[in-house]
């Protein structure tokens, strides 16, 4: 049996000013489609093939946090430490010059350390806001699979959401998401953008 402690110390200054440092063990579990052993040949040369014998991933984390509260919003600004271990990550083996497999292997171990911060609250009545931002350093230990799967880089990513209430019960959400650059351990993935718009009407 495997437990998952979850634990948190607060201090109160006053109303507008608190601090908390958590300490949280969880599990993410390989998917289905993580370890299906079948081959998939749709993106020939590129091979696509799980590994049942994944092992699930467990992650340490810790977080010291700062929170001020003011009647136009909350700003919690925090850093983490985050220990992963049998870390789950995409495997590109050659077969020969062209032809490639891409499955999922467990590396031996990841470390996070960074900060974040987050700010919500109003502009105006009508328009309320989330801002979330990320910088962080990354090191990757894959000895276990291949010797040159060790490295350190650093990434950062940034998550925005407003949501406008309009007349006649319509909602509109905007929400804008951006990812930099993210070491893998063979190589780096590309920065990532992505923006979407929701409209909701409410009757009766």
């Amino acid at each position: 049996r495997t437990v998952y402690p979850t634990g948190a110390i607060s201090y109160t200054f006053n109303k507008k000013n608190q601090v908390q440092l958590t300490y949280s063990k969880r599990v993410n579990r390989p998917s289905f489609f993580n370890l299906l052993p079948f081959s998939d040949y749709s993106y020939y040369p590129n091979i696509r093939k799980g590994n049942p014998y994944l092992k699930p991933e467990y992650i340490h984390s810790f977080e010291l946090s700062y929170a001020y509260y003011a009647p136009w919003g909350t700003f919690i600004p925090s850093v983490f430490y985050k220990q992963v271990y049998d870390v789950i990550s995409r495997y590109r083996q050659n077969i020969n010059d062209t032809v490639f497999i891409m499955t999922w292997m467990n590396y031996n171990r990841a470390t996070s350390t960074g900060v974040e911060a987050t700010f919500s609250g109003r502009f105006l009545k009508w328009w309320g806001f989330n801002l979330y931002g990320q910088y962080y350093w990354h090191h990757v230990n894959g000895e276990n699979v291949e010797t040159s799967i060790t490295g350190d880089a650093r990434g950062w990513s940034f998550k925005m959401n407003n949501t406008l209430r309009l007349p006649y019960n319509f909602d509109v959400q905007l929400t804008a998401n951006y990812m930099g650059p993210r070491f893998t351990g063979q190589g780096t993935r590309q920065s990532f953008g992505m923006m979407s718009l929701g409209i909701r009407k409410s009757c009766l």
